[in-house]
């Protein structure tokens, strides 16, 4: 009686565990983003390369962005390439979001002319961006964190 009882035991659990799968599959798909989903101050931090005429060197990026919800950005950035430093004056920007969390980051060209798209990928809670630039002749990508609301 005992083997029959953990059977049915072992039985019920696995029905429940079937049932409970599909709420959790329809809960992780109801998570949908939209421009709203970023919104706030993010820090940031990339490094790569960059190609230039002396060939590929290495690059980092440092600043903020500043996202107002409305697909609009501002940010502000400090820029090493191959060792030369250069801080840009505060830009602005737009952004797309998708509803599986993915987006496209365009900020307006800089001073000197650079124009850059970033893919994004973004956690549904908004408080993470995972972003590699999408432009030929660079290997850049990075981590945006939400700091502020």
């Amino acid at each position: 009686m005992g083997a029959k009882r953990i059977g049915l035991r072992a039985m019920a659990i696995g029905v429940l565990a079937n049932v409970g799968l599909p709420v959790v599959e329809q809960a992780h798909s109801e998570e949908k983003c939209s421009l709203a989903t970023l919104k706030g101050t993010y820090l940031f931090a990339h490094g790569g390369y960059v190609l230039t005429d002396q060939g590929m060197v290495p690059k980092a990026v440092t600043g903020s962005n500043i996202f107002f919800g409305d697909g609009k950005f501002s940010d502000q950035e400090t820029i090493s390439t191959n060792g030369m430093i250069t801080t840009e004056p505060p830009g602005s920007g737009t952004y797309t979001v998708n509803r599986d969390c993915t987006g496209i980051l365009s900020p307006s060209p800089t001073k000197s002319g650079n124009s850059v798209k970033l893919q994004m990928f973004i956690s549904p809670n908004g408080l993470d961006i995972v972003d590699i630039e999408i432009d030929p002749g660079s290997v850049l990508s990075g981590t945006q964190h939400r700091v502020a609301r």
